[in-house]
Order: C-alpha cells, then sequence, then structure tokens
C-alpha cells in the first residue's frame, strides 16, 4: 500500500469515514481510468462506495471534493477540468424567452376565493425552461442556475392559474453565522446538514396582487 495513504492523519471525507483498503481502491481506480472526467471518476466512485443521497442519486459533489484533497496529499493524479463541464451560472438567454413567460392578466381575488393552491414539482425540460424565464424576468435578482442539488416549484390556483415560483437547494455545506447558531460542531453538520434546504428564489408573480407567502409552508 502506498506510504502516503498509510500516513494519512484522517480519513474521513466530506463526512464519509473510508479505510485505507477503500482509498488504495479509489487510488487504483483512478489511475486506470486516465480518460474519464472528473466527473466520470467521481460517478465511478460512487457506485462502488454505494455513496448516495437520501433520493438516490451519486453524491457526485462530495466525492469530487474527496479526490481533489486526496489529490493534494498526492496520492492521486486528477484529469485537467474540462471547459464544456463547467457550469453555466448565467442568466437565461433572453432570446430563449418566449411569450408564455410575458406579463398575463392581473389575479386579484381573495386568497379563498383561489383556494386550494398547491405547490407543483417542475419534472420536465418544458417546465424547467418556463420556470427559469419566468424568474429571470420577474424576479429581482433574475435567474442563476442553481448549484447542487434543488428543485424547482410552481405555486397554482384552484383552476391551475400559476401565481408564483419557488426554488428549495441544498444547504451550503459550511456557514459559520448558521452552524455557530445551530450549535453545530463539524462534526454533527456533516451528519446532519442533508436534513436542511434553502429557500433561495420566491416569487409571486407581479399581476397576482394576493398575499401568497404565509400559505405556501
Amino acid at each position: 500500500m502506498d506510504q502516503r495513504i498509510i500516513d494519512l492523519k484522517s480519513t474521513t471525507f466530506s463526512g464519509r469515514r473510508l479505510n485505507r483498503q477503500q482509498i488504495a481502491d479509489i487510488q487504483e481506480t483512478v489511475a486506470l481510468l486516465p480518460n474519464d472526467s472528473r466527473n466520470e471518476l467521481a460517478k465511478t466512485i460512487c457506485e462502488h462506495l454505494g455513496w448516495r443521497t437520501a433520493k438516490g442519486a451519486y453524491k457526485v459533489g462530495a466525492c469530487l471534493g474527496m479526490l481533489e484533497t486526496l489529490e493534494s496529499h498526492g496520492i492521486l493524479k486528477l484529469p485537467p477540468k474540462r471547459e464544456d463541464s463547467v457550469r453555466d451560472m448565467k442568466a437565461v438567454d433572453a432570446s430563449a424567452w418566449t411569450s408564455a413567460s410575458d406579463p398575463q392578466p392581473e389575479i386579484a381575488a381573495p386568497l379563498a376565493d383561489l383556494r386550494p393552491l398547491r405547490v407543483e414539482p417542475v419534472t420536465d425540460t418544458e417546465g424547467r425552461q418556463l420556470w427559469n424565464a419566468f424568474v429571470d424576468r420577474h424576479h429581482y435578482l433574475g435567474y442563476r442556475r442553481p448549484f447542487g442539488a434543488h428543485v424547482r416549484f410552481f405555486v397554482t390556483d384552484r383552476d391551475g392559474r400559476r401565481l408564483g415560483c419557488v426554488l428549495f437547494e441544498a444547504a451550503t455545506k459550511t456557514l459559520p453565522c448558521r452552524d455557530l447558531w445551530i450549535g453545530w460542531t463539524s462534526r454533527a453538520r456533516d451528519r446532519r446538514r442533508h436534513l436542511m434546504v434553502v429557500n433561495s428564489r420566491f416569487l409571486v408573480f407581479p399581476w397576482a396582487s394576493i398575499y401568497l407567502l404565509n400559505h405556501c409552508g
């Protein structure tokens, strides 16, 4: 076994504790797949380790962090980052907007007349594109591609009319003021952070003249 693996002071990465044989196997996997991208390597290693989120997806981000840490110790050599794999964090191209995200006829009614409200997950490409355009056009912060695990929702009234948009994202890994307020140690944060979500976008459409925020919980 590589002496650098034996000399590691800690074998816990991104909240996942590994034994040294597992690290040696990761080292071998990276060496055997020199043409794979970093993301492809991370997915392969997640599969081997059974490293998944509560929803069953591979924990690619956490695995990439582990691989970069191992690289910093000289245990393995990762391939160069590919430019085409970098997430585009820019706003939606305005040329992609359609009339579907144009301002709609005013909705002005007591909330009781609009119930039951529904918070509907966006699950298809067309819905995601429309959601993105609504937020980019009508939210004061515009749209930026979410990083990490996230889910979009439309809020609709009983007639199916869209009243607004909501976005929830996975919590930031480390946020000192948050962790201090909760009373988290580093270990507790790594074990429980997946139970927390962040409401990073909440938009009531300008043409919906209703008080909606307190009724979407």
